[in-house]
């Protein structure tokens, strides 16, 4: 049986990282997002949708098409749960089977929300998801609505849990962007992990050409980056206290 694996993670947790990572092994293709309608050309999002809720087939023809163009005999395709919603119309029932089919999970998370709420903000405000350093960096003065940064974190809130359920008694291999990719040096070991994982050899090497959206940190790019991060240090008090309530 051909090895099979899928990246279930959200957005801004490093899955484009860590798909570069996965393809510079020379046996490992990892696909994008692929069942995106807005990926897709606008005739074709349709369709789009309807793979969505029948991904299995559509799965097996990427497979076999990018065998064929890459030479690799092992394909992954990215998986997210978005805040929004999910990519695929019945998320836990694919997760499940697939894993009943040989298919390998990989979930991927960040274990900071605050961090993952704030990349995801600045991105979508700057329009700059990954490193171009050849671009300058914003100004000082990016301010993030703290009305718009409440209601991502709790969307992203809901998403995790999600992702968490769904994936209940399923098995996997968890990694966290923190501990697993943030820094260069941990690659190597985290690309071997998950080459143990589906039972193949590990590569020589293990590289990336991505970088980092910004030289600087999010507290010095964001103007009122204290306020969002009281404002997120209420809402999780507040919500611990409602998971455990005292007697």
């Amino acid at each position: 049986m051909s090895k099979r694996f899928v990246v279930f993670s959200m957005g801004r947790t490093g899955s484009t990282l860590l798909a570069s990572l996965l393809n510079s092994h020379p046996q490992i293709l990892c696909d994008g997002e692929i069942f995106t309608p807005v990926r897709w050309p606008r005739g074709l999002r349709s369709l789009a949708r309807f793979w969505q809720r029948h991904p299995f087939p559509y799965l097996a023809y990427r497979q076999a098409r990018m065998a064929l163009l890459h030479q690799k005999t092992i394909y992954g395709f990215k998986l997210h749960t978005k805040p929004q919603g999910a990519q695929l119309a019945d998320v836990g029932g694919f997760l499940r089977s697939a894993a009943q089919t040989g298919w390998k999970i990989i979930h991927l998370q960040r274990r900071s929300l605050f961090d993952q709420v704030i990349s995801s903000l600045v991105a979508n405000q700057t329009g700059r998801y990954f490193g171009d350093q050849s671009k300058d960096e914003p100004p000082a003065s990016l301010n993030i609505s703290a009305t718009r940064f409440y209601r991502v974190l709790q969307k992203s809130y809901r998403a995790s849990e999600f992702n968490r359920t769904v994936l209940a008694g399923l098995p996997c291999v968890a990694l966290t962007y923190e501990d697993d990719l943030s820094d260069p040096a941990a690659w190597e070991t985290t690309v071997t992990r998950i080459c143990d994982y589906l039972e193949i050899q590990t590569a020589a090497t293990t590289r990336s050409g991505l970088e980092k959206p910004w030289r600087h940190p999010y507290c010095e790019i964001v103007t009122n980056y204290a306020e969002l991060l009281s404002l997120y240090q209420e809402w999780t008090a507040k919500e611990d206290g409602e998971r455990c309530p005292s007697n």
